[in-house]
């Protein structure tokens, strides 16, 4: 569709509907986050604590014309339903591969010396 997800530096993942160019789902992580990935009904976002976490998009974390009026509401804090270990570094970006099934990280360790992590999904 015409849906993108982005993440931001306040912990937010927010998806939006470019036709409408209105956000209809909005999760708060409380993390300073670098990357997603999303193939529309999970979320895979990553940052700084250097671990990949997963979000279901489900009712929970969509925005109704209420919730948009009511910004508490939209900052509710959503719990990851999966999430890897900590990889001691910051996480610069990930790709998750076209079957689903592979996700490598970009990290950058402490010292500033450059990874890749592959994980398998599933």
């Amino acid at each position: 569709g015409y849906d993108v997800t982005t993440v931001c530096f306040d912990g937010h993942i927010r998806t939006f509907d470019l036709t409408k160019g209105e956000c209809f789902s909005d999760i708060s992580t409380k993390e300073r986050l670098t990357s997603v990935e999303t193939d529309g009904d999970v979320v895979w976002a990553a940052g700084d604590k250097g671990v990949v976490k997963l979000w279901e998009m489900n009712e929970e974390t969509m925005l109704t014309s209420d919730s948009k009026k009511n910004k508490q509401q939209q900052m509710n804090h959503k719990a990851p339903v999966l999430s890897t270990e900590e990889l001691h570094g910051k996480i610069s970006s990930f790709s998750l591969s076209r079957d689903g099934l592979w996700l490598v990280a970009g990290v950058e360790s402490e010292e500033g010396e450059d990874d890749m992590v592959i994980f398998k999904t599933k």
